[in-house]
């Protein structure tokens, strides 16, 4: 496991708790069985939770897909408030900036935290993109492999960290520009 990997899950633990809430409960739902609910553990399922073998190629996509649209739904619009009170505090002068400062660091930390922790595992987004493949169905291949391809990548860069070290580099260049105007 790369240990870019562990920090960034350390660094976003709200994002990776959330996400193995939305993966038990989906797991729950679809009738998997869990296998282990560790999600900090130091291997390449960090901040995903193991479970058994899906029946169906049905199954597998809405588990690999549910988890992480809800913790869009959920993370999106918390970093729109939080980058909207970051950006509200450069330009409104007066008292009342530095409450409007921590809010706004901690709902956009608390976002990108979210947002972090999109995809599948690895695993997960593999075995989808194995079954798309083995299916006989031509429109399961035309809409799947689209599918497939996005997981797959999401998933790996979810697992270098990039999810977690492209987005604070690009908040760090962002208010140190503003701070320098």
């Amino acid at each position: 496991m790369n240990i870019l990997t562990l920090i960034g899950r350390i660094l976003t633990l709200p994002g990776a708790y959330v996400r193995v809430f939305w993966e038990q409960l989906t797991a729950s739902l679809l009738a998997l069985p869990v296998t282990d609910t560790r999600f900090l553990q130091a291997d390449k399922n960090a901040g995903h939770i193991r479970h058994g073998e899906a029946p169906s190629l049905a199954v597998l996509a809405v588990y690999n897909l549910i988890p992480g649209l809800l913790q869009l739904i959920l993370g999106l619009p918390i970093w729109i408030v939080g980058f909207s009170l970051l950006v509200l505090f450069w330009h409104l002068p007066g008292e009342g900036q530095t409450l409007l400062f921590a809010v706004g660091v901690a709902t956009l930390y608390l976002g990108s935290a979210l947002l972090s922790s999109l995809f599948p595992s690895r695993d997960d987004a593999a075995e989808f993109a194995k079954r798309v493949k083995e299916s006989e169905s031509t429109a399961t291949k035309v809409f799947g492999y689209p599918i497939a391809a996005v997981l797959k990548c999401g998933a790996l860069l979810e697992r270098t960290g990039l999810t977690t070290i492209v987005p604070l580099l690009a908040y760090v260049t962002y208010f140190l520009v503003g701070y320098l105007q």
